[in-house]
């Protein structure tokens, strides 16, 4: 996170005025897009940490975001903080696709991901079993946006074991897998499910001109 990023995320934080150069407008509304995105986070666990009963377990949460979403280095510590509060107070929290790569935000654009992207699939979870250090997760597809031809309705994909929360058997899910095989798998769950899947499909014939440029 640079100076001019702490500015900007400043001056959204003291609610100042937007900038009148073209490139600081730009920057300032980015900004405000990171700074809703994580209050809007904040909440979410806020209301977690309000439902839980003193002394009881609670069970594994699965967040999945709407769209995929992704965070400046600045606003990504952030967000890591509250997940790290909402670990200590006993709380699972699953945060997908909201990763940058160390060397850049290659795929920015919705075509960039779907481009990335070796699989994306509408389906249900039927299976997560022990995979040496790892899970693997087994979807059942319904349909496909990628590869073209599957030639099968199963769909396999490996998972960190902290993250198994995130793709519970039996439930409905849309995920985008990509072609790196250290990259997160981005699932999309409940009301998320369908406008994933209508942004993908929308985004799928651009993306056959759009290079994977590589990490993202």
């Amino acid at each position: 996170m640079t100076m001019k990023d702490s500015d900007e995320l400043m001056a959204v934080l003291m609610a100042g005025p937007a900038p009148e150069g073209e490139a600081e407008a730009a920057a300032y509304r980015a900004a405000e897009r990171d700074m809703a995105l994580l209050r809007e986070e904040l909440g979410l666990l806020g209301d977690l940490l309000a439902r839980e009963e003193p002394g009881a377990a609670p069970p594994p949460v699965a967040v999945a975001p709407s769209r995929p979403r992704w965070r400046r280095p600045g606003v990504l510590a952030l967000a890591a903080s509250a997940a790290v509060l909402a670990g200590a107070a006993g709380v699972g929290l699953f945060w997908t696709a909201a990763r940058p790569a160390d060397d850049g935000m290659a795929k920015l654009t919705e075509a960039g991901i779907v481009s990335c992207a070796r699989v994306i699939a509408d389906g249900t979870v039927t299976a997560v079993e022990p995979a040496g250090e790892r899970l693997r997760v087994v979807l059942t597809a319904d349909r496909f946006l990628k590869p073209d031809a599957p030639g099968t309705d199963r769909v396999e994909f490996l998972v960190p074991r902290s993250e198994a929360a995130g793709f519970p058997p039996g439930v409905p899910m849309v995920v985008s897998v990509s072609r790196f095989e250290d990259e997160p798998v981005m699932g999309f769950t409940g009301d998320g499910r369908a406008e994933a899947w209508d942004w993908m499909a929308a985004a799928l014939p651009e993306s056959r001109s759009t290079p994977c440029d590589g990490r993202g």
